[in-house]
C-alpha cells in the first residue's frame, strides 16, 4: 500500500492541516456530545446497535440507549431563526445536550479500529487532543482513518 493514491492523501493531509492552526481555531468544535452506536471496535455495525454518547473530554455520559425507545432520551429544539430543529440528548436539556454523529463520533468513540495500519492512524489522531478530537476539520482525517480500514479488510479477503 505504501506509495498508492490513498497513502499520498493521508500524507498530504497530515502535513498541511499544521499549516491552518489559525483557521482550524476559528471553524466550530463540536457540541458537547458525541454519539454513535455502542461498539467498542470498528466496525460500528447499524444493526440492531444500542447507542453511546460521549462528552467533550472523552467520557461516556450514557451508553447502551436502546434505539427503540429513543422518545425517552432523545428530544428537539426549535431556533427562530431556523428552518432545522436541534436534536439534544433530553437528560442534559438545551443546549448543553446538543450532539454531532458521523466519523469524527465514531473515532471518538471506539477504543480500536481494529486493523494494524488504521490503529496506528487512530492513536495519532487520539493525541491532537486531550480528551475528545472535536474540531470539525479533524472530521477530515476521521474519514482517512475509516477509509484506510477498508482497505485494509479489502485487502485481507
Amino acid at each position: 500500500m505504501p506509495g498508492s493514491a490513498f497513502w499520498r492523501t493521508l500524507d498530504w493531509y497530515k502535513g498541511i492541516f499544521g499549516s491552518f492552526d489559525a483557521e482550524i481555531r476559528t471553524l466550530p468544535t463540536s457540541p458537547p456530545c458525541l454519539w454513535a452506536w455502542s461498539h467498542q471496535d470498528w466496525p460500528p455495525l447499524h444493526v440492531r446497535r444500542n447507542i453511546r454518547i460521549v462528552n467533550a473530554v472523552g467520557e461516556i455520559v450514557a451508553d447502551q440507549l436502546p434505539p427503540e425507545r429513543y422518545q425517552q432520551w432523545l428530544a428537539e429544539a426549535v431556533e427562530p431563526d431556523s428552518y432545522l430543529k436541534s436534536p439534544y440528548y433530553r437528560p442534559m436539556g438545551y443546549p448543553d445536550g446538543i450532539f454531532r454523529v458521523g466519523p469524527l463520533a465514531r473515532m471518538n468513540i471506539i477504543s480500536r479500529v481494529g486493523t494494524q495500519l488504521a490503529d496506528q492512524e487512530w492513536a495519532e489522531f487520539r493525541m491532537l487532543q486531550r480528551g475528545a478530537v472535536l474540531s470539525s476539520y479533524q472530521y477530515h482525517y476521521a474519514r482517512l482513518i475509516e477509509i484506510l480500514y477498508c482497505i485494509e479488510r479489502i485487502r485481507n479477503c
